[in-house]
């Protein structure tokens, strides 16, 4: 997957767009040196960030089936300004084609999701917005 992540982001040109990864600081520390490098060799840019589940919050990942950890990281693309535009997909999203009128869109301040999975009315699996850390 890291591989196609790098692969998608040079499609649209050098520079044109940036390949993010959030770990925690905590996840951080326990991947292998080589294993970074291999990761950024893809172009991907490693991104530490302070909490996957935001402190404070009510519930707390007591439990290992909870996937509020893997839901709640991706609050931080909020968080990255510098920016115009944000577009997060889950690590089995294949991009297939162009992502730039998406990003296009959300640059103009829309909130752009997808709907699916069992019923939800939102799935988080993809979604592309203007950042604005006053979200979180």
């Amino acid at each position: 997957p890291l591989e196609r992540m790098g692969a998608a982001a040079r499609l649209f040109g050098e520079n044109a767009t940036d390949v993010l990864l959030m770990v925690t600081n905590a996840t951080a520390q326990k991947i292998r040196p080589t294993l970074l490098e291999r990761i950024r060799g893809f172009g991907i840019r490693i991104v530490q960030v302070d909490w996957d589940v935001p402190p404070g919050f009510m519930f707390q990942p007591n439990d290992a089936n909870w996937c509020g950890p893997q839901d709640f990281v991706r609050l931080h693309a909020f968080a990255f300004e510098e920016y115009e535009a944000v577009a997060y997909y889950d690590i089995d999203i294949k991009i297939q084609r162009d992502i730039m009128p998406a990003l296009k869109c959300a640059a103009t301040g829309k909130f752009l999701a997808t709907a699916g999975g069992i019923g939800e009315p939102l799935n988080c699996g993809f979604f592309a917005m203007r950042p604005d850390q006053r979200v979180l």
